[in-house]
């Protein structure tokens, strides 16, 4: 049993490195206001530091979330899949190559005008008895292709210390073991980090110089209830409404992304998912998306939070 002189120490250890965790530093290089603002981006494979020797796959986990949030912004966003194919069939083999690639030859192997280049400076994973720890520290920039210049570079060190910051012992074990799976760990960490890094990374939908404006969602709900824990079998039903005629989808978290819905009368969308057993939903949000003929997309999130028990 845990000694209160113990359970003290614990609680003082978090509170005194939780009041280290700031909010993502963001440089701004060029406003965004006084340059043409790139209409097509693509995030690059993001690099992890040489020495890491980790497991879990950080750097991989931490893209893939970052981009999920990042297609939120008013860019016209590559797919993943598309830039890895693009890249290797231009002999990219390595990240290390394909961030020391001139700008132009990137953008003439992609077609777009700006990249994201990311990287996982520290990551780690901490599991000892009913203390857990998981920390991600990285640096995402994003880089003009056009003019081969910088536009921001954002700093971030995300620490998740849940397992020590809660007020019972039952719930430091039972985040114990949450934690123990190391690549979900990462990716509650990295979701964290993407959604601080949203609220500081310009948007370039939000100024009233765009020339062209994205379909805007007009209603978002879902069949799922706040605090809902789901399980194999359930059905997550969402409905969206905004202009007819176009492509609607949704995500739940970064776990399922770009579900289609269905145009069940003019302007209005129905989709559905059925929760499989490998599904993994850790609070995520769920995230409606529209997108016109010219590649524009509408994005409005819904503030209900997704989790899945395993029974």
């Amino acid at each position: 049993m845990l000694s209160r002189p113990l359970i003290r120490s614990f609680f003082l250890t978090a509170c005194l490195v939780l009041s280290a965790c700031t909010s993502p530093d963001i440089q701004l290089y060029r406003p965004l206001e006084e340059t043409a603002v790139p209409e097509t981006v693509a995030v690059l494979p993001f690099s992890i530091d040489p020495q890491f020797t980790g497991d879990g796959n950080p750097e991989v986990i931490f893209r893939k979330v970052f981009f999920s949030y990042f297609t939120y912004l008013g860019y016209r966003d590559m797919p993943l899949d598309e830039i890895d194919r693009r890249l290797k069939n231009a002999g990219y083999r390595s990240v290390a190559a394909i961030h020391k690639a001139p700008p132009s030859q990137l953008r003439r192997v992609l077609g777009v005008d700006a990249v994201i280049l990311g990287r996982v400076v520290d990551a780690s994973n901490i599991t000892a008895g009913v203390y857990a720890e998981t920390r991600l520290k990285g640096e995402i920039e994003f880089w003009d292709l056009k003019q081969n210049l910088p536009i921001w570079k954002l700093d971030h060190h995300e620490i998740d210390l849940s397992g020590i910051a809660q007020s019972t012992i039952v719930n430091m074990v039972q985040d114990q073991i949450n934690n123990s799976e190391t690549q979900l760990a990462y990716y509650r960490s990295a979701e964290v980090f993407a959604v601080k890094a949203m609220q500081k990374i310009p948007d370039p939908g939000k100024l009233d110089t765009q020339p062209v404006h994205p379909p805007v969602i007009t209603g978002l709900s879902s069949n799922i209830s706040p605090g809902q824990a789901l399980k194999e079998g359930d059905t997550i039903e969402v409905m969206l409404q905004g202009p007819a005629g176009l492509r609607a989808s949704f995500d739940i978290g970064s776990a399922i992304t770009h579900w289609p819905m269905q145009e069940i009368a003019p302007g209005v969308y129905q989709g559905a998912y059925h929760v499989k057993p490998e599904d993994r939903f850790d609070r995520a949000l769920i995230i409606g998306r529209i997108q016109d003929d010219h590649g524009l997309i509408g994005k409005k999130i819904l503030n209900t939070l997704v989790t899945k028990v395993n029974v």
